[in-house]
């Protein structure tokens, strides 16, 4: 068995603490309402001992986790880690080679049924990172001994340990249609989008609520993903999907939370157009089956440029990535997956923040993020109830600037 060594001690004494590494953070132990500082034990955790992972829902989150689960098998080696995440996820997890089980979650399955099978498993731990009532519920009715979770949404009759939500951290608050418009007449003037490099990460970046949960402190370690394609499989994945022994530029212009996360497509064309009169290149488009147009109006113009849009597994998207020289993106999951795999990135930021959620220097690779600096971004809104303004203001030829330069570092 997985063994625990913890003391309680109430707060107003000592403080609490949660230990993976040495890292103390809030955490209260539920039974007893006390704050407590649980020591794992790396020595006495045997290979027999299973740790339950809950995924995120989305590709991006997915990656942080990921980051997160490399901290979990530092502090517990000989553990088994299994994966719980939904199916259309399952690629990325395969993608790590120092999992040893991925359960795949269907849309429609119940509570019940996904407890059913994290039975199978009987594991002593789980850390759940969603923050839905239903995943603690999984949990529950699974019956796994430690259930560690961020407190909030009444989730704490599910939990055996709670982690206070870090201070430090943005949360996701959308403005309002009346604040948004009231911002934007008071805001006169047009600012010039702001270019920014990338080197360490920020204080109050997303990623850092995910390491929190697993009791990690970035100041001193920023772990890696550890996503991998063997060789064998690289190759026989760009032979498939018609890639050469070119280096490419990759394109990734969509957005799964909506369209106010997007540049415009037209703008992206316009990009295409201007790099290639500068560089002898060729562009690979990512994305959904409905970002082809884009894809379909430069290969008619003659542009060098391969679709990929809706043809690609999660593996042959991260193989393809790792085809490109760099990527151009609007903040969405394929350019967290891009950052992780150590392609630089340069990210287009609109309705979100890049301090929240832009690209991760993993492997200490430097990305590039512009954004407008106006009034009323971040918004955090699915569309633009005004003028769009925070990526109209992002013109094709800053962009072309920005990236002829980060192509020649």
């Amino acid at each position: 068995m997985l063994h625990l060594n913890a003391r309680f001690y109430a707060t107003q004494q000592i403080g609490s603490g949660f230990i993976i590494g040495g890292n103390p953070l809030d955490i209260v132990d539920v039974k007893s309402m006390k704050s407590c500082c649980l020591d794992y034990s790396v020595g006495e955790v045997g290979s027999n001992d299973v740790i339950l992972v809950r995924s995120p829902n989305w590709l991006g989150d997915a990656v942080f986790c990921a980051a997160a689960v490399s901290v979990i098998r530092r502090a517990f080696p000989k553990a088994r880690i299994v994966v719980l995440c939904n199916a259309k996820l399952e690629g990325i997890w395969r993608l790590r080679q120092d999992i040893e089980g991925i359960i795949p979650r269907s849309p429609n399955e119940s509570p019940l049924e996904t407890a059913r099978k994290i039975k199978r498993y009987s594991p002593s731990l789980v850390f759940i990172f969603p923050h839905s009532l239903r995943t603690a519920l999984e949990a529950w009715l699974a019956g796994v001994p430690v259930r560690i979770g961020y407190a909030g949404r009444c989730r704490g009759v599910f939990l055996t340990h709670l982690i206070h939500w870090p201070g430090a951290a943005v949360k996701f608050k959308k403005r309002s249609r009346s604040e948004i418009k009231r911002l934007l007449v008071l805001d006169k003037t047009q600012p010039e989008p702001e270019i920014e490099q990338v080197r360490t990460l920020p204080l109050e970046h997303h990623l850092r609520v995910y390491l929190r949960l697993v009791g990690h402190d970035v100041n001193g370690w920023l772990p890696g993903c550890n996503f991998s394609v063997s060789e064998i499989a690289k190759h026989s994945i760009w032979a498939r999907l018609g890639l050469a022994e070119d280096r490419y530029i990759g394109l990734i212009p969509g957005g799964e939370y909506g369209e106010a996360k997007r540049w415009p497509a037209e703008y992206f064309i316009d990009l295409v157009r201007l790099v290639s009169d500068k560089l002898p290149c060729r562009w690979i488009i990512f994305g959904k089956e409905t970002e082809s147009k884009i894809a379909k109006d430069l290969i008619y113009h003659g542009l060098p440029v391969i679709d990929l849009c809706g043809k690609t597994s999660l593996e042959e998207l991260a193989a393809a990535l790792l085809k490109c020289q760099m990527v151009v993106s609007n903040d969405t999951g394929p350019m967290h997956l891009a950052a992780a795999l150590g392609v630089p990135v340069l990210g287009l930021f609109g309705s979100t923040s890049p301090s929240f959620t832009g690209p991760i220097p993993f492997q200490g690779v430097q990305h590039t993020v512009i954004r407008a600096a106006v009034k009323c971004a971040p918004c955090f809104r699915r569309r633009c109830p005004a003028d769009f303004r925070c990526m109209r203001s992002i013109k094709p030829d800053l962009v072309t600037e920005a990236l002829v330069k980060q192509l020649s570092v």
